[in-house]
Parts: C-alpha cells; sequence; structure tokens
C-alpha cells in the first residue's frame, strides 16, 4: 500500500493561494498613500511664514529710522538748527496772558509766562529749552516726552540795546506732530501770538497774546555784532 501525500490537494491549494493574494491586495489599499503634493504644501507654508517676518521686520525697521533724532527735534529755520554747540547760553522771558481758553479753567487776561534758554551755534541762534507757564500750571515743556512723532522749526533774533547793551530776543517756534503726550505749539512773538493745543486725554487749547521782543537778558549777546 503506497504511503499518503501530505501536500493538500490542488484545489484546496489553489484556493488558499487566492485568499493569499487578496489579503496582500487589502494590507496594499489600507496603507497610507503618499502624496506629492504634500512636500510642496509644506514648502508653500514656510514661504508664507518667511515672507511674514520679513515684512514685520521691514516695518520694524522704517518705523525705527522715521523717529527723530536729536538734531531733527532741536528744530530749523533761519540758520538756528542744533543745539548750543558754544557752551553760552542765556535765560530768556516774555510776559503774555491768556486770550482764549477750553479745556482748561483758564480767565481771560491770567498771566502767563515763556521760558527759553538759547545758545550760540555756528553764529546762530539756537534753541535749548522752551517752557510755557500761565498761572501755577506748566502748559508746555519741549522736554516733556511723547510718544509720537513731533516735528520742531524755529528761528530767533537777537537785538542789542544801544542804552545798556542787554541783549532781548524775538522767537517763532512750532512744534506740531500727531496727537502726543506733549501739546503742541505755535509761537511767534513778532506777531505777537502763540496757540497750545493738545488732543486725546485731557485735550485742551489755549490762544495767548505774546509780547514781541523778551525781557533783557542779564547774558552777554550770544552773536557776533
Amino acid at each position: 500500500m503506497a504511503p499518503k501525500s501530505l501536500d493538500p490537494p490542488p484545489e484546496l491549494a489553489r484556493v488558499r493561494q487566492k485568499r493569499a493574494a487578496r489579503a496582500e491586495r487589502r494590507s496594499g489599499l489600507d496603507a497610507p498613500p503618499i502624496r506629492a503634493g504634500s512636500g510642496r504644501m509644506l514648502l508653500s507654508v514656510g514661504l508664507v511664514v518667511g515672507s511674514v517676518v520679513a515684512v514685520v521686520f521691514l516695518a520694524f525697521a522704517l518705523w525705527l529710522g522715521a523717529q527723530p533724532s536729536a538734531d531733527a527735534e532741536a528744530g530749523s529755520g533761519g540758520g538756528a538748527t542744533g543745539e548750543a554747540s558754544s557752551g553760552r547760553s542765556v535765560e530768556t522771558r516774555w510776559r503774555a496772558e491768556v486770550a482764549a481758553a477750553t479745556g482748561r479753567p483758564f480767565r481771560v487776561g491770567l498771566a502767563c509766562e515763556l521760558d527759553a534758554s538759547l545758545g550760540a551755534n555756528e553764529g546762530a541762534l539756537a534753541r535749548v529749552g522752551l517752557r510755557v507757564r500761565c498761572g501755577d500750571e506748566l502748559v508746555y515743556d519741549s522736554t516733556a516726552p511723547t510718544n509720537a512723532l513731533s516735528f520742531v522749526d524755529f528761528d530767533a533774533e537777537e537785538r542789542v540795546s544801544d542804552t545798556d547793551a542787554r541783549p532781548r530776543y524775538a522767537l517763532r517756534y512750532e512744534d506740531r506732530g500727531s496727537p502726543a503726550l506733549r501739546a503742541q505749539l505755535e509761537l511767534d512773538t513778532r506777531k505777537g501770538r502763540a496757540r497750545l493745543w493738545r488732543e486725546g486725554d485731557e485735550p485742551f487749547a489755549l490762544e495767548l497774546r505774546v509780547e514781541a521782543w523778551s525781557e533783557p537778558s542779564s547774558g552777554a549777546p550770544l552773536l557776533s555784532r
């Protein structure tokens, strides 16, 4: 009697092969496909993020470059630019009074004082500081901080009396810009007027009548005669 073969019948072997083939195809379909577009998407996202960073950096650089320097805030006009480089300066004062006021309890006729520190710079006058006080309140100080761009323009004139040789000064001065912590100012003592205002928190507006020439200064004239 011949020994029995241990191999499965041909029909059973073919069935097993078909089942194995179907299982392989099924496992291949379940695997996540590799998409060629995913790499391009990641690259696009990276380019967008880099562009945003570059725009923010450029905007910051432009803003930083637009900030006025100390020389720019010192003003220009009539050759009187920059701060005093000679080290000599004089303190001078103009008398003024309130002509109109809103936002401040100032009556018309209230006495005001405009104090300026002037110095020599290459043969011309240069502003060092300006303060305006009405009554007991300081309404303008050129050294006060500001949270916005401020553009200052000014010129000054010196006149020396033949009788006492003491200098007197006339001043045109403008400090204007965006709404800021510091008040804005337009002053022309030759025209006898000044206007101050501030927007934003605690807004106010003042109009002053100002003497054309300052009080005599105790210092020597700053300009060569």
